[in-house]
């Protein structure tokens, strides 16, 4: 499942470019340039150029939905770990803490942030390595009778939080127009959905084999303690220094998510109203977000992985798997042959079915 959805995702994310050099195309933007940056072929645009303002305005309130759910799992899983590092601090003054350190980075060059962001991704390596050595050295594995090839009563709830991950398509827009070669887009992800389904692969497989149902929800809680969670001796360490490391990559990453998702909401806010009063309800947009995100964080700490499921069924797989493709379907310069049609309406079956009963499982 994990490598279908990163191929699925990685295919429509390539439809999502095409069809907006389509469009540049018409608006006479030359394609990867900074003129193509600068005129901000965004969700919105490309959603109004296929099917006019009233789809538009729907995939914007989408977008922000999603956009705010992932920092929603950001400011959750950061406190998490902030929780981890300091026993005596619970898990509603810790998503404060994460919230504070967010906006505070908030101030800092977007260009330095995302360089920060790759960097920390060594750290999310690490992670991953201390999780299998910490399997290899559990005192004793999980049962054989634990680890099942595959559960299928497990599988439908799986989907959403599968999707989650990989379906970045709500941030694709934006990160085009930060590049400096737009145009390079599609080759960095392919390589980065390539790298995240070996990740993804090396993690999960493994990771299941060893602990069975003892895997936690957040798999750092498994660093460096056994079966029952009680620390396995002189691996102790490894627990603390893996829930830093996390807070480091994920502390900088809501900054990020804030960017598209405060770029969405001032647009909707520029549309609606008059430029005096978008400029002025502009400037607050940033710390109002960030409050009431983390008054719903707390709220949502204990149920993270059905907020995740619920966010990845309903929205993600519509944005990754739906809108990439009815958008490049309406905007092509040519018409569709016959199997690209196919496989486009499978597409879109496939994500308005798996939308449907992922919202059915979470209720």
């Amino acid at each position: 499942l994990i490598l279908f959805f990163v191929a699925c995702s990685a295919y429509t994310g390539h439809l999502m470019f095409s069809a907006m050099q389509a469009e540049g195309a018409r608006q006479c933007i030359p394609s990867g340039s900074r003129a193509a940056r600068q005129i901000t072929l965004d969700w919105g645009q490309l959603v109004n150029a296929a099917f006019g303002p009233g789809a538009k305005a729907a995939v914007e309130l989408f977008l922000i939905v999603e956009l705010w759910g992932y920092l929603l799992s950001s400011i959750v899983c950061s406190a998490m770990n902030i929780t981890q590092l300091f026993d005596r601090i619970s898990i509603f003054p810790a998503v404060g803490l994460s919230v504070i350190g967010a906006y505070g980075l908030t101030f800092v060059p977007t260009k330095t942030l995302t360089k920060v962001n790759v960097m920390s991704n060594l750290v999310f390596l690490a992670c991953g390595l201390m999780f299998i050595v910490t399997g290899l050295m559990l005192p004793s594995k999980a049962p054989a009778a634990e680890v099942e090839m595959v559960k299928p009563h497990g599988l439908l709830a799986a989907c959403g939080v599968l999707v989650f991950s990989p379906a970045g398509h709500s941030f694709f827009p934006r990160v085009i127009q930060q590049m400096e070669e737009p145009s390079k887009f599609p080759t960095c992800m392919k390589r980065a959905y390539l790298a995240a389904a070996m990740v993804y692969i090396a993690v999960a497989v493994p990771g299941y084999y060893l602990f069975g149902n003892a895997t936690q929800p957040s798999v750092l809680a498994n660093i460096g303690v056994d079966l029952k969670l009680a620390p396995i001796p002189n691996f102790g360490w490894m627990n603390t220094a893996a829930a830093l490391g996390m807070v480091m990559k994920l502390v900088p990453n809501q900054v990020l998510v804030l960017s598209p998702l405060s770029a969405v909401i001032k647009g909707v806010l520029k549309t609606r109203l008059s430029e005096s009063s978008a400029d002025a309800v502009q400037v607050a947009v940033l710390p109002t977000v960030l409050l009431v995100s983390a008054l719903m964080a707390a709220h949502f700490a204990k149920e993270m992985a059905l907020l995740m499921n619920l966010l990845g069924s309903c929205f993600c797989m519509n944005l990754a798997f739906v809108l990439p493709v009815i958008c490049y379907w309406r905007l092509a310069p040519e018409p569709l042959s016959m199997c690209r049609q196919f496989l486009s309406v499978a597409l879109v079956a496939m994500g308005l079915s798996f939308a449907v009963l992922g919202v059915v499982s979470c209720l």
